[in-house]
């Protein structure tokens, strides 16, 4: 599928967290040295209720710790 993994699922300071964020920002650099073209078009996780809203910030908090880039908290109207 062409997916690169960020490290926001898992639990902070794991081997998968750290090889996640190691493995991202490598393969961008090499895309970019080598002029490989790619989309980064990002991912949206979304709470459909507010029961939800918890696992959500659970996950934006995981993925600060594993020193995810780019992370932010949205509300509807900035998502429209």
């Amino acid at each position: 599928s062409g997916v690169i993994h960020a490290g926001i699922y898992y639990k902070p300071g794991s081997l998968k967290a750290k090889l996640c964020v190691k493995g991202l920002n490598l393969a961008y650099k090499y895309f970019n040295e080598k002029g490989i073209k790619y989309s980064k078009c990002g991912k949206l996780i979304v709470a459909a209720d507010k029961m939800e809203v918890p696992r959500l910030l659970d996950l934006y908090d995981r993925g600060m710790q594993n020193g995810v880039k780019d992370l932010k908290l949205m509300d509807a109207k900035e998502m429209k």
